[in-house]
């Protein structure tokens, strides 16, 4: 028995490999010249890796269109999302930020964040409001599939 494919997965599967073409003849004939940053230090460091991904992106036309294709290929073919994506019941997605304890966003205690921020806002002649949001985990959590709240969170 002969197995055919509907049309919009080879239109699909069509997408993606012009997006990749057009991405690396873009690349190959960018305009702007890779970053002088680039040398024997930025390679060891990482930083070249980080400035020839950003060259790149800026050279891809369709590099949204084609993200969020390999997005939803990824989630349809495997049933798993890009990292920081937790998967619940019924589709729903949730960010992984929800689930932990300590982002390390802050410097120092939270309670010298909020104080810094409240001055320097009073500085500018603003106030500071705090409004707390609950997060999508506890407003959903019957969506929550397996996926399980740290007690910490809880």
């Amino acid at each position: 028995m002969t197995r055919h494919h509907s049309r919009p997965s080879w239109l699909l599967i069509a997408f993606v490999c012009a997006t990749a073409a057009t991405g690396v003849l873009g690349f190959t004939r960018m305009e702007q010249p890779l970053p002088a940053s680039i040398d024997a230090t930025a390679i060891v460091t990482g930083k070249a890796g980080s400035a020839l991904q950003t060259a790149f992106d800026k050279a891809v036309p369709f590099r949204d269109a084609a993200v969020s294709m390999v997005a939803s290929l990824r989630y349809a073919v495997f049933g798993e999302g890009f990292p920081g994506v937790l998967l619940g019941s019924d589709h729903w997605l949730f960010s992984t930020e929800e689930f932990e304890q300590d982002l390390g966003y802050l410097e120092g205690s939270f309670d010298e964040a909020i104080t810094r921020a409240r001055d320097e806002l009073a500085s500018r002649g603003m106030a500071l409001v705090i409004c707390l949001v609950p997060s999508k985990a506890r407003v959903c959590s019957s969506k929550l599939g397996n996926i399980r709240l740290p007690d910490a969170i809880a």
